[in-house]
Parts: C-alpha cells; structure tokens; sequence
C-alpha cells in the first residue's frame, strides 16, 4: 500500500530511485509524495478517511481500493466520497486523504498497469502519458516528415511545370 497505516505512526511507502527511471509514468510522483509525508507528519487529527488504491498482490491485473475511516469525521467524509456533489476536492491517485472535510489526492503509485484492452488510439494515448518525454522527438520527426514531404511535392510541380514549359517551346 502507498500509505502504511497498520503501524501507529502512519508511514508513506516510496519507491527506490532505480525504480522511479523504469517507471516515468507519473510525473508529479515525487512531489505529491513530499506533501503526503507533511501531512502524514502533521497534525492527524484532522484526518477523517484515507482511500488508497493499488495494484493487488493476488493479481497484478486489478487494482485494491482500501477506505479507512480514522478519527470523528470519517462517516461523514464517507459519505462525501460517493456523493461528489457533496465533495470538497478531487479523489485520483494512490491516494486521497479528507482533511476538515476536504479532499486531498496523490499520485504516488510505483507500479502503473493496465487493465482491459485498448484499441489502437487509445494505447498510443496511454503510451504517450505514460513516456511523455518522447513527446518533443515525435513531434520533431513529424516535423521532418511534413517538410520532406512538402518538398517532394513542390519539386514533383514544378519539374511538372517545367516539363510542360519545355514542349510548349520545342
């Protein structure tokens, strides 16, 4: 689980820094996990709920979602959760936590998957978030690739114009 809360001091489960090169999928990983460690590290009063999500030991084709209650508010904060017209805050991520009634959420997943199947769209959207510093070299050779093409057409009429300038003369 990202956020360990079996102990009594609650603890946030990060990734080693081999693991984070492998895996670029989540660009604000790092920062997000230094304002869950603040605010784990805080005060916890506050806290009302944690939901958690994780791919699941069992089988790393589905995802566990853990709702822990924790402190007075934590019925209430539940009960914000599946109302979202009710929420304070948007619930993503690994993890969300409600503080005074509002939702804090974290992308500090290390593991990305995917489940189901996508079709081909799809799968290059996914492909592109997920190594989205490949983005400038995609668009560079579509760059490339559009003006060797415009070239080639530009040289193709004119040698077509030219050709026809020729046998208008002879």
């Amino acid at each position: 689980m990202p956020l360990d809360l079996s102990a009594s001091d609650m603890a946030v489960h990060q990734a080693p820094e081999t693991s984070l090169l492998l895996h670029t999928e989540w660009p604000f990983r790092e920062s997000d996990s230094d304002r869950l460690i603040s605010m784990v590290n805080g005060n916890t009063a506050n806290l009302g709920l944690f939901v958690e999500s994780f791919v699941s030991p069992l089988h790393p084709d589905r995802t566990v979602v853990a709702i822990v209650p924790h402190g007075d508010e934590a019925a209430t904060a539940i009960r914000e959760l599946f109302t979202p017209s009710q929420r304070q805050g948007p619930v993503y991520g690994g993890v969300a936590i409600s503080q005074d009634g509002r939702f804090q959420s974290f992308l500090t997943g290390t593991m990305a998957y995917h489940a189901g199947q996508f079709d081909d769209y799809q799968y290059a959207t996914v492909l592109l978030f997920e190594n989205y510093r490949l983005i400038p070299i995609l668009v560079l050779f579509l760059a490339i690739l559009i003006a060797a093409w415009v070239r080639w057409s530009t040289e193709r009429i004119a040698a077509r114009r030219l050709a026809a300038l020729a046998t208008n003369r002879g």
